[in-house]
């Protein structure tokens, strides 16, 4: 198989020579290799050039992940382009299984992935997506596969994502527009219309809590993720889609009430409020007018959902 791997890097010096040496270990060995620096102000530029493998190093300045990565799609040559995230690392089987995909005629790869929090050594462990999710792998999905699946556990790495590079270029590749989520959004523009492929065994170890990731802002998340759920509206639009546009909307809502500035929480409400119930939307859009009594509210009722779980698990 003709795969490049691209690697997106800001300040990842601490990381990105264990995602290196996860390449090279491949017992597939992939076509390119391509880190896409963007403005590291760390030592990541000469930890890549010291590696000692065969690496494609580009400079830009954008300051924004789904830019570098729409930079290596454009750099690569080969079929594939296998993401890996400078603090993530493969396990060596990766592109093998991504192979099986190609072979297959899929335009798409996703597989399961295990854990670790930065700073740590310890890994957990994939115990399983639950059904509707496939429990054996899977290809010649289809995208309104993805959104039955994903609804049900909507989490994955995307360092456990690999496409076809003319088929992603074909749909604009990453929306330079989402700082945050925008691969989920990538992945449903890259699989309407086309088959795919999930392997529910672990490809990747997915590191959380890594300081600099765009993750960390919960309020910007939340908003994106609705974004790119709201965009391809088109293609998958049902009452299940409905539902889980109505689900992330509450969801960028409540964090930007409880996290967010004035702004963020305007332009979150607006966005979702169209999909809400009529009696929801007005209701929220009287909060929305009292945040700090908003706030106070959504507060108590974390504690009371924290109180009843811990209550739960006295009980058993």
């Amino acid at each position: 198989m003709d795969a490049a791997v691209v690697i997106p890097c800001h300040n990842g010096s601490a990381w990105i020579e264990r995602a290196l040496w996860s390449v090279r270990v491949q017992t597939l060995t992939p076509t390119q290799v391509i880190v896409v620096d963007d403005a590291s102000t760390d030592d990541s530029v000469s930890v890549v050039g010291e590696f000692d493998m065969d690496v494609e190093l580009i400079h830009v300045d954008y300051h924004n992940a789904a830019a570098a990565r729409n930079a290596g799609i454009r750099a690569a040559s080969a079929e594939w382009v296998a993401f890996l995230d400078a603090d993530d690392e493969w396990y060596p089987h990766h592109l093998a299984a991504v192979a099986m995909a190609d072979a297959e005629g899929d335009d798409a790869y996703l597989c399961a992935c295990d854990r670790r929090y930065a700073g740590t050594a310890e890994i957990e462990s994939f115990e399983g997506w639950p059904p509707p999710w496939p429990q054996k792998f899977e290809s010649g999905l289809g995208h309104l596969d993805f959104l039955e699946y994903f609804h049900s556990v909507s989490s994955f790495a995307h360092s456990g994502v690999a496409v076809r590079r003319k088929r992603s270029m074909a749909v604009g590749g990453f929306d330079e527009s989402l700082v945050r989520r925008h691969d989920y959004e990538h992945i449903m523009r890259v699989i309407d219309g086309r088959t795919w492929t999930f392997d529910p065994t672990p490809g990747v170890i997915y590191q959380r809590d890594t300081p600099y990731s765009i993750s960390r802002n919960v309020v910007d998340c939340e908003y994106d993720y609705m974004q790119g759920v709201v965009n391809n509206i088109a293609s998958y639009d049902g009452p299940s889609y409905r539902n889980w546009v109505r689900d992330r909307g509450k969801a960028a809502i409540r964090s930007a009430v409880l996290f967010g500035n004035r702004t963020e929480q305007r332009r979150a409400y607006f966005l979702a409020k169209k999909f809400l119930p009529t009696w929801q939307s007005w209701m929220i859009g009287m909060l929305m007018r009292v945040p700090s009594l908003f706030r106070v509210s959504l507060q108590l009722r974390e504690a009371q959902k924290t109180g009843q779980s811990s209550r739960l698990s006295s009980q058993r």
